[in-house]
């Protein structure tokens, strides 16, 4: 999944510096922290807008009550903004340090290039984007079973979660066993041995 944010001016992130940012509890407030301590920025720096949840922080954006917000990248909101009046995607300092920061935040994020000829309205330039995975949780007391069928039930139906949206975009169900830094669950291994991916 890509996420990144949009503005109608700026073009990195550094320049966000006292503009009007819409801020989602949870993860939304991680996705804020992070693109902003890959601008050199905190939230000391901007001024907050609070908002209850992600519909409505895209609201305060097409509204104006907001200069930035997140967004998954080519998402219908971002495409209804930009339809309304433009936007353009925010790039990422791709440098180490710039990631290190970003990744106090979100550890297991890392950046993306697209340019023009992805297709997606407010990106004209090559721009870095934020990415990061979505991870199936399962409780370590769910049986190995309910698991396997599970991730079973992910990997072939890859064509329908593709079609499913800009969430979808990356998803290739050979990465689904890679490291990340945790650990799986024996019914995910059992599955992802059969199918060739499970390498360690």
């Amino acid at each position: 999944m890509k996420m990144t944010n949009i503005w109608g001016g700026a073009a990195v992130l550094a320049l966000l510096a006292g503009t009007a940012t819409a801020q989602v509890a949870a993860l939304g407030d991680f996705i804020t922290k992070a693109y902003l301590a890959n601008g050199g920025l905190t939230q000391d720096d901007i001024e907050d807008v609070a908002v209850p949840n992600f519909p409505r922080m895209w609201a305060s954006f097409a509204e104006g009550t907001s200069d930035v917000t997140i967004v998954v990248v080519g998402a219908g909101n971002s495409r209804e903004c930009d339809a309304t009046f433009g936007i353009k995607y925010l790039s990422y300092d791709d440098s180490p340090e710039a990631i290190a920061a970003m990744n106090e935040y979100l550890p297991q994020s890392y950046l993306q290039t697209l340019d023009e000829t992805s297709g997606i309205p407010g990106i004209t330039e090559p721009t870095n984007v934020n990415v990061f995975d979505y991870v199936f949780f399962a409780g370590a007391d769910v049986s190995d079973d309910m698991v396997y069928t599970a991730t079973k039930a992910l990997w072939e139906k890859e064509a329908a979660l593709l079609g499913g949206g800009p969430v979808w975009l990356d998803f290739a169900k050979e990465q689904m066993g890679r490291t990340m830094g945790w650990a799986y669950h024996p019914g995910a291994i059992r599955f992802y041995e059969e199918m060739g991916v499970w390498n360690r």
